[in-house]
């Protein structure tokens, strides 16, 4: 088994380190001096070092941790950092001057075991729980099904022989078993940071989020995570040569990634099988054909002929299915997940990714021939974006919501008779779509509720074309659980269970299996579940907090009474 790690790293102790590393770099790169273990190329960068520290903590941590969760993934908050054992640490932000000089004299303290370590060829965990705590804010752990590189790996028999086993579903899957038995687990670590501005507590979210509670499916409706994804400032470091036109600006909502407005998104989205992975890999593989295309023009032409990649995926569904925040939440974890995220702990070696959503519904304008106008206005903006960015290795992404509005059958709109701007606006589409597929680190991700109504020629650009369905009855489960340990986080129920616990005791595992038969009866979407909590809240209780017995058996009540009125 295979396990994707993110691991968020705490933005203000690393930015405290570099003031430590910039005023004490002699001192510290004389302590490695005097170990012929370290290289020069690792005194250069003291970072480096950091890195080689804090790794090997993290390593011994999931190790255990990795054990007891079998197969299934988990998070570690700094919460639990913090509270698993002796020796941890916590910093405020901004820190003291005494706990300045504390974190100061600890880095000092690090970098001498490191050297002894080195030295003395063992290994020392005496300091993974102080480690831990101090720069670590969030690990993320995803397993990553691993039968297909197994299958990839197979050593026994011919090329020929294991092709025909596969077409035969002879004994490959079996063999595939057998060896997982033995095999160890591989861990894959991605380092991130990003700096909040603005963020609304989860608390705050969900106060705003009763003014809006109601078990319909309308498409206008908004989810928490929806409401909690707000637009966010571009940094001018990050776009130091570019703006967007207002024109553009009026039409689109710009998210630089990573961003705290989207961590933990990815985790709380539930679907049924590979559906998250599959989306993700494909994503990933768009860029990296992007990336391939040739350095010549001549090269670039060629190579887009022979791939015939677009870089365009189409989600469709039902509405309420999340297929918007999983389109966001795709670009956040391929943002963490970039090559430049593997080893390096330095703020000044980390790009930014750019998220630019598309707001359709804005785009069709009363004046003649100004909604074609408007795309194609979006569409320039982008590419000079694109070609600002020299050298930056983040990637842009378009997200099209809803794109049946914009992208809808041109045959059906001409047999009605209808407005003869509504085919501009699907050539105007296509076109700009073509033009921009060119360019490397570019992809663009859409949305549908209705893929019926699609253009034959937009389909056909797709790469690839996923179907979002409602969620299965484990995936409501996992909603529930998810909404609840989210309240319970909040002080709002009680007794606060650390995240991932609720389902260690037996009696509320068969509660929320209940209540997630009947939620499967009512074929309610993902969206309608996450009110239903809310909703429950409101009709039942009016103090806060409420012990999570009572909300429960609340809950039930409210989605039995959904159940008469259906």
């Amino acid at each position: 088994m295979s396990y994707t790690v993110d691991i968020e790293l705490n933005l203000h102790i690393l930015e405290l380190v570099e003031r430590i590393f910039d005023s004490q770099v002699n001192l510290l790169t004389n302590l490695l001096n005097d170990s012929s273990i370290v290289s020069n190329t690792q005194n250069s960068n003291l970072f480096t070092v950091l890195f080689k520290i804090i790794e090997p903590a993290i390593l011994r941590k999931l190790e255990s941790k990795i054990h007891e969760s079998s197969s299934t993934g988990f998070q570690l908050s700094s919460d639990d950092l913090f509270h698993e054992g002796s020796g941890s640490i916590r910093i405020n932000n901004p820190p003291s001057k005494a706990q300045e000089k504390l974190v100061d004299s600890l880095l000092k303290v690090l970098f001498s075991q490191f050297v002894s370590v080195a030295k003395n060829n063992h290994t020392d965990n005496g300091h993974d729980n102080l480690i831990l705590s101090l720069f670590i804010e969030n690990i993320f752990v995803e397993p990553y099904n691993a039968k297909a590189s197994d299958l990839l790996n197979m050593s026994h028999g011919s090329l020929d022989e294991i092709v025909n086993k596969i077409f035969q579903k002879t004994n490959v899957q079996e063999t595939i078993k057998k060896n997982d038995s033995f095999s160890l687990y591989k861990l894959e670590l991605y380092f991130y940071h990003f700096k909040v501005e603005g963020n609304n507590s989860s608390k705050e979210a969900l106060v705003e989020e009763f003014d809006k509670i109601d078990l319909s499916d309308n498409v206008s409706d908004r989810t928490l995570i929806d409401e909690t994804n707000k637009k966010i400032p571009l940094f001018k470091e990050i776009l130091p040569n570019f703006q967007f036109s207002q024109e553009t600006l009026n039409l689109v909502s710009i998210t630089t990634l990573p961003s705290p407005q989207l961590e933990g998104l990815w985790e709380s989205l539930f679907y049924n099988s590979t559906l998250k992975q599959a989306i993700f890999n494909s994503a990933v593989l768009s860029l990296k054909i992007s990336q391939q295309r040739g350095d010549t023009e001549q090269q670039r032409k060629s190579n887009e002929q022979i791939l015939n990649n677009n870089g365009l995926l189409l989600l469709h569904g039902p509405p309420g299915t999340g297929k918007t925040s999983l389109c966001r939440a795709v670009c956040q974890k391929l943002s963490i997940r970039q090559k430049y995220n593997r080893k390096s702990l330095n703020l000044n070696e980390r790009s930014h990714s750019i998220l630019v959503e598309l707001s359709c519904s804005r785009i069709f304008s009363r004046w003649f021939g100004e909604s074609s106008k408007n795309i194609s206005c979006v569409f320039n903006d982008i590419e000079l974006l694109l070609q600002s960015r020299g050298n930056d290795t983040g990637f842009v992404c378009l997200l099209i919501d809803e794109v049946e509005t914009i992208a809808s059958c041109r045959t059906k709109a001409i047999n009605n008779n209808e407005s003869n701007e509504s085919v501009r606006v699907v050539n105007s589409l296509l076109t700009n779509l073509d033009k921009l597929k060119k360019h490397d680190n570019f992809i663009v991700l859409t949305t549908s509720n209705y893929i019926d109504t699609l253009d034959c020629a937009f389909i056909d650009r797709a790469d690839r074309i996923f179907h979002v369905t409602k969620p299965s009855l484990e995936a409501l489960e996992n909603i529930l659980i998810s909404s609840l340990e989210n309240l319970m986080y909040c002080n709002i129920l009680i007794p606060t269970y650390r995240k991932g616990k609720l389902l260690e005791n037996c009696k509320y595992k068969n509660v929320i299996r209940t209540i997630a038969k009947h939620c499967l009866a009512l074929d309610l979407s993902g969206r309608a579940l996450r009110k239903v909590p809310l909703i429950c809240l409101s009709e039942y209780f009016q103090d806060l907090p409420v012990n999570i017995d009572s909300f429960l058996i609340a809950l039930a009540d409210t989605i039995n009474k959904y159940q008469e009125k259906n």
